[in-house]
């Protein structure tokens, strides 16, 4: 029911404020304050069925016609949402929900089928209201966060909920508390911060301890933030069946049971350290008598990229399209071929090319030493040079460069302009490949001929490493099977004559 229908007869007739009432009109509810016009003199409220613009219209004498009026309509001013109609109060309601859950306007308007400038002509002429349907909208999100998070619920729309959780987080966060109760007893994200941090991660790079906080932040979200002793097999099955629902990715596809294994592994070493010491673990912490533990997803690793020698040559032979990194005294395109034929002849991973000096390359003694800092496995790494790389190392090297691959952009850059070389050199997208791919390739050609050294050029600590992630199968099987010795018989007729 609209605000209009409840007024009595006699606000729709002209008719005076009372001088001495302060404050909107006692009949017809026009303010005195916040619009154009102050509501003193002749005025009345506009019926529904007559209404087009105004909310109310006053009436003064017309100086130029005697005995006659001027009507001038009574316009809400920005902020104001007295009067307003039933439709346009239920838009606001909907567009503040939508954006309490963390939608764009894009989205909003969308979803509302209306125009973004209408969302923000609503957003300015009844800020108020809008403020206030807001302010409700968000402690509703954050309410059902809280209601829903260590239940089956969770489950029922994953992705949905961890928007939800997103939304929720900023909004506490807005008011200065958290979103989730203090809990008496440590969780596990203040375990982390408080103990395994300092005490397991003192060496870790700064990606390692992002990525912790980035799958407790997750745990967060879907558990409720527990207790570390009330954390069951109840609530790991739970956060197990939440990853495996959860958006990858891409769009519309789910994560991948590699990640999600990755995922409960750390979740399980950190309920490990909280655990009892033992033989295998002498720097737990001894907080919990028992560990809670589920089997994590079975998960096949897909089979690694393989980037055949044609196409890696076809996009060698386009890099004299490119036109940038623009680098004093290096050419383009001899920085596009340098970094192809490094990678490919080094096995490199793409954070130590970028990060290669010309003081770790010893043209001299055909080597590049990598220290143990810049290494995944902190173990110093030294890769034997051969006469294609140092070729394509000499032609990059300029006076006063400190580093062998610099750019002035972001690494995303090199991503995109990857990509525009090889749909440059006409290479189809689904053979497109990236550095690490080279990487693989490196290790599937060299394991072919020696399995050791490509273990030790990878910088593995395990063979398993290498032949779970970085070779090839197919390939190095097929070439073992055609230099198996065969029988002569077998190479005569049928009949083994």
């Amino acid at each position: 029911m609209s605000t209009e229908t409840l007024l009595p007869p006699e606000a729709y007739q002209w008719h005076r404020k009372p001088r001495s009432h302060r404050g909107p009109c006692p009949v017809c509810g026009c303010p005195s304050e916040g619009f154009k016009f102050a509501a003193l003199g002749e005025h009345r409220a506009v019926a529904p069925d007559e209404r087009k613009a105004a909310t109310w219209l006053r009436r003064v004498p017309d100086p130029t016609r005697p005995r006659k009026y001027r009507y001038e309509p009574v316009k809400p001013a920005p902020g104001h949402h007295f009067g307003m109609m039933e439709k346009t109060r239920n838009h606001i309601v909907k567009a503040a929900r939508l954006e309490a859950m963390g939608r764009p306007q894009a989205r909003i308007a969308d979803a509302m089928k209306v125009d973004v400038s209408t969302l923000r002509e609503w957003k300015t002429r009844y800020a108020t209201f809008w403020a206030e349907a807001a302010r409700e909208a968000r402690q509703q999100v954050v309410d059902t966060v809280r209601e829903v998070a260590g239940s089956d619920g969770v489950l029922q729309d994953v992705q949905t909920f961890l928007a939800l959780a997103r939304a929720a987080t900023t909004w506490c966060e807005v008011k200065g508390e958290p979103l989730f109760p203090k809990r008496d007893a440590m969780t596990l994200p203040e375990f982390f911060e408080e103990y395994y941090l300092r005490n397991c991660l003192a060496d870790a790079t700064k990606g390692t301890i992002y990525f912790y906080r980035l799958i407790l932040r997750r745990w967060v979200y879907v558990t409720g933030d527990p207790a570390l002793r009330d954390i069951d097999g109840r609530l790991l099955t739970l956060f197990r069946d939440a990853l495996i629902e959860a958006q990858g990715e891409k769009p519309g596809s789910k994560m991948s049971l590699v990640t999600v294994r990755g995922y409960l592994r750390r979740i399980q070493t950190l309920l490990d350290k909280a655990g009892p010491p033992g033989t295998r673990n002498r720097d737990a912490a001894g907080i919990l008598e028992k560990v809670p533990w589920i089997r994590p997803p079975r998960a096949i690793p897909p089979e690694p990229k393989i980037v055949p020698l044609e196409h890696l040559e076809t996009v060698y032979r386009a890099c004299d399209r490119m036109v940038s990194p623009m680098i004093e005294g290096v050419a383009t395109v001899d920085w596009w071929r340098a970094i192809l034929a490094v990678a490919y002849n080094t096995g490199l991973r793409r954070k130590n090319i970028f990060a290669l000096e010309w003081s770790q390359v010893d043209i001299g003694r055909r080597l590049l030493t990598i220290p143990a800092a810049g290494m995944k496995a902190k173990r110093l790494l030294i890769v034997p040079l051969n006469a294609t790389a140092i070729e394509h190392l000499e032609r990059i090297r300029a006076p006063g460069r400190k580093k062998v691959f610099a750019i002035d952009y972001c690494q995303s850059w090199f991503n995109v302009a990857m990509r525009r070389l090889q749909y440059d050199a006409g290479l189809h997208c689904k053979h497109h490949f990236g550095l690490h791919d080279l990487r693989r390739t490196f290790a599937t050609e060299l394991y072919r001929r020696h399995p050791e050294a490509a273990r030790l050029l990878l910088g593995h600590a395990v063979l398993d490493t290498t032949l779970r992630h970085y070779i090839e199968g197919e390939r190095i099987l097929t070439g073992c099977v055609d230099e198996l010795p065969q029988p002569a018989a077998f190479r005569g007729n049928s009949n083994g004559q």
